[in-house]
């Protein structure tokens, strides 16, 4: 399946490699296409990503045209210097995290190999090949236009569809234990789009680089959490083995809550609704056999994980009063 995200980066990734590629061979530098490929390389999914693959790919190259240098002066311009510099290099790499600047270093150094003495001008060129390379990918990773929010604004628009459903089939599963199979099948269906949903939002997260004070993944981040308290309250409704007359009314408020779903706070108010049948079920008489009591635990139970849906909405409005 083709998404827009493959697209983009694609896009990307052309529009680098010639930007980078045409001025490289304007300022005159050797290798010019070399200085298109490293860009390419440099491209990444989301905005964060590059500033930081960036970031270290700066400090590797520095690392390693240094003792590059250093070792082909003091050893000599040959295949077995160069190759027992990679060996140290690659090492001194991962032990200081910045790996991802291993290969293109290494096409540097290589040309640095290849030209047989010391040359400031060679220098001086495969520096310019990596600047220009980091600057025109980086240009492009974050200032080249995601449509993050508005991808954003759709999933929130279909997490709160798939919480609705999720709400009135658990309504069902309260008044008619009948149909166990399918409120399974519906909640596994469920699960799989909603892991799909939360990995590509976390990545669309990493794409506001400015202005991100995370609130559409916290927004889908709250959601995520009611919906694993919905799938704990399937659990509880697949318990009860015998009619019980506040299964009705749970069923009932659950059903409500499918009408509340939204981006405004309506938690609030449901919560002292919530906390009044709480009450009147401590106030009615206790169950006189052990099946009947057990129904009521189950039931009580099920009170506090929609309190705890609730609380999971509020604690969100706390943290964002105003949103979106």
């Amino acid at each position: 399946m083709i998404t827009t995200r493959m697209v983009t980066t694609s896009l990307k990734m052309g529009l680098v490699f010639v930007v980078a590629s045409v001025l490289a061979r304007l300022f005159g530098l050797e290798g010019w296409l070399t200085g298109g490929l490293l860009a390419l390389l440099s491209i990444q999914q989301t905005k964060k990503d590059s500033v930081v693959l960036a970031t270290k790919r700066v400090f590797n190259a520095a690392l390693g045209l240094l003792m590059a240098t250093v070792f082909f002066l003091l050893f000599g311009y040959t295949f077995a210097v160069f190759a027992v510099f990679v060996l140290i290099f690659a090492f001194l790499s991962w032990v200081t995290k910045t790996q991802e600047g291993i290969v293109p270093t290494l096409v540097l150094v290589s040309q640095l190999l290849l030209h047989g003495d010391y040359d400031l001008g060679v220098l001086l060129n495969v520096s310019g090949l990596m600047g220009i390379a980091i600057v025109v990918a980086l240009s492009f990773n974050v200032f080249f236009p995601s449509g993050a929010k508005r991808a954003f604004l759709i999933h929130m628009e279909e997490i709160d569809a798939l919480l609705k459903d999720h709400l009135f089939v658990l309504s069902l599963a309260f008044s008619d234990q009948d149909g166990k199979k399918d409120y399974d099948l519906h909640r596994n269906r469920m699960d799989v789009r909603l892991e799909t949903v939360m990995r590509q939002s976390r990545l669309m997260d990493k794409d506001l680089l400015f202005d991100n004070d995370h609130r559409y993944l916290s927004y889908l981040e709250m959601r995520h959490a009611q919906i694993n308290v919905a799938n704990r309250m399937y659990d509880l409704a697949g318990r009860i083995t015998k009619k019980h007359p506040n299964t009705e009314v749970i069923a009932a408020f659950i059903k409500d809550l499918v009408s509340e779903i939204g981006h405004y706070d309506r938690a609030s108010e449901l919560k002292i609704r919530l906390s009044d049948m709480l009450e009147s079920y401590r106030k009615s008489a206790l169950p006189e056999t052990r099946e009947a009591f057990e129904v009521r635990a189950v039931l009580y139970q099920t009170v506090f994980e929609l309190g705890q849906f609730l609380e999971e909405k509020i604690r969100f409005h706390d943290q964002y009063p105003v949103f979106p």
